[in-house]
């Protein structure tokens, strides 16, 4: 696994795990942000072709779309409450970005 960072001295081993296994989500009006490291992906679950009589459990093809890259490792991420915003932040600091253009409005440390 090339998240994984091995440390060994002296008295022995240690291993460290590095980002995150799971990727952080903001979902609104059908359209889902979400990032892996500094990458950032953008699906429209309108666009998803379903069967006439769905099954449940069985899984979609979501067809992701690269959106650009972040300036931030964000821990979380959060849409505006009318969707054309993005925050995405840590515990060190944020960034809001247009969702539409996925351009940086603003920056800055966070608490």
């Amino acid at each position: 696994n090339s998240k994984l960072l091995a440390v060994a001295y002296d008295e022995g081993l240690a291993t460290f795990q590095i980002g995150r296994r799971e990727p952080t989500v903001s979902f609104n009006n059908a359209k889902v942000v979400y990032t892996k490291n500094l990458e950032a992906f953008t699906v429209n679950l309108k666009a998803i072709e379903l069967e006439e009589h769905p099954r449940a459990g069985v899984p979609y093809e979501l067809l992701a779309r690269e959106a650009g890259t972040t300036d931030i490792y964000g821990l979380f991420i959060k849409h505006s409450s009318n969707g054309n915003l993005l925050a995405i932040y840590n515990t060190h600091e944020f960034g809001i970005l247009k969702t539409q253009a996925f351009k940086t409005t603003k920056f800055g440390q966070g608490c």
